[in-house]
């Protein structure tokens, strides 16, 4: 999304970001319930993916991937938002990283025992949102936020949303692997997204 410029206000400076009148995709599902079709659902996938692909290929991390990060334009497209900078009037671009957060339903196996938050961190949050979207309910959401951590540390997984295509399934089974190492990258999932006949 365009930057447009930047405020300064009595803490620290704030971005100036354009408005988004359609709210993050939490709302947006929440407002409409299920006047939104599959296609449009799978479309947003994609256009996240990419989102996060640029952010990983300058360096910089989300750190705090899930609906309520993902704008809905006019033009129905989903954008990201809320990669926080601190303090970036002191570090150099390849420093930038997000302001931590604590939403356990969303952390990555490896960060939930303590360890620090990477790009294939990330990629474990990409896949969890993957289900939001899909579901219109948060990951687990039977469960509290806390528990929910224990079960992904364990390798229990989300079930599968009945509308998620099967390649698609595939590729969010791949991002929930225990060895971040074995993730996908996120423009392997750009490539992976773009070559499902089903998109």
């Amino acid at each position: 999304m365009p930057l447009y410029g930047m405020a300064k206000g009595s803490h620290s400076p704030a971005l100036v970001l354009p408005w988004f009148e359609r709210g993050h995709i939490r709302h947006y599902l929440q407002r409409i319930g299920n006047k939104t079709d599959v296609s449009q659902r799978i479309t947003w996938i994609p256009e996240i993916a990419s989102g996060l692909t640029y952010l990983h290929e300058e360096g910089i991390l989300h750190g705090r991937l899930r609906r309520e990060r993902v704008l809905v334009s006019d033009e129905g497209v989903a954008q990201l938002t809320d990669v926080t900078i601190i303090p970036f009037q002191e570090q150099r671009a390849s420093e930038i990283i997000p302001w931590k957060d604590t939403g356990e339903r969303w952390v990555a196996p490896e960060v939930s025992l303590g360890a620090q938050e990477t790009l294939s961190s990330d990629v474990f949050s990409f896949a969890l949102l993957g289900i939001e979207i899909f579901t219109a309910e948060v990951p687990f959401p039977d469960l509290h936020s806390f528990i929910v951590s224990a079960y992904v540390t364990q390798g229990v997984q989300p079930n599968r949303p009945i509308s998620m295509p099967d390649k698609v399934w595939e590729l969010m089974k791949q991002c929930w692997n225990l060895d971040p190492q074995q993730r996908p990258s996120m423009s392997h999932i750009v490539h992976a997204l773009h070559e499902c006949t089903t998109l």
